[in-house]
């Protein structure tokens, strides 16, 4: 008997009347129907898969070991854990667990550790962008690195180290991610929501916005956002210098 396959999911084909048998025959179109069933309604497989990968953005893209490269930065400046959490305040047993990749860090833990060892958030990203397949200049989806906040958001970095007065970011934040304590930093930012519902808050005035549109301010006002709506929010932006 040969096998056949519809609607990306394999099932028996009736080759011959001697699989005719009234069993057989409804056993195949109880079969069939299981699989039509089993998928949202007008959404064959490539539609199905394309839906996913598009609902968060990083779909295929690895993260980054935050906790490694904390640890050797930290090291390499001749620093111990007390000494960060001397710096920051957090506890010792905290900043352990992010250093091991037990937990990850919100943002604002991150830029608090980031400040301590003289680096920008962009350091993360450092020295993980450029594909040995391609030239400098471009970055695939499947070679780029993105941060894991515990604050339910993800962030890949775009550009590669052929520019440095420039960085560009894709964010997804997930239903009720939020980085509610406002923050500021040198430069300048604009934005594009390329799906969901984004609000950001900036210097005191909160804005919701919705797929397609922008945002741009001064990055020293303080600001802060979340995803208010029920799907994942995709937010391409771009900010000079990457004070980030």
């Amino acid at each position: 008997m040969q096998q056949g396959s519809a609607m990306g999911s394999s099932f028996d084909v009736v080759t011959s009347v001697h699989d005719l048998s009234p069993g057989r025959v409804l056993g195949q179109m109880a079969k069939k129907q299981t699989i039509e069933k089993s998928k949202p309604e007008g959404m064959n497989k490539r539609t199905l898969f394309a839906h996913k990968r598009n609902s968060t953005g990083t779909e295929g893209v690895s993260p980054i070991n935050v906790g490694g490269k904390i640890r050797a930065k930290r090291k390499s400046l001749g620093m111990t854990i007390e000494d960060i959490s001397l710096k920051t305040g957090l506890s010792i047993g905290h900043i352990s667990q992010i250093e091991r990749d037990i937990t990850s860090p919100t943002l604002n833990v991150l830029q608090m550790i980031a400040s301590v060892l003289v680096v920008n958030i962009s350091y993360f990203f450092s020295d993980l962008q450029d594909s040995v397949n391609e030239n400098r200049y471009i970055t695939r989806l499947k070679d780029r690195k993105f941060l894991n906040f515990s604050s339910g958001f993800k962030e890949t970095q775009v550009n590669t180290s052929a520019v440095s007065n420039l960085q560009v970011l894709c964010s997804t934040f997930e239903p009720g991610a939020a980085v509610d304590e406002a923050y500021s930093h040198e430069g300048e930012e604009c934005g594009l929501v390329v799906s969901g519902t984004f609000e950001i808050e900036i210097d005191g005035e909160s804005f919701v916005l919705a797929e397609g549109d922008g945002f741009s301010f001064p990055s020293d006002k303080p600001h802060s956002y979340r995803n208010p709506g029920d799907a994942p929010a995709v937010v391409v932006w771009a900010m000079t210098p990457p004070s980030y």
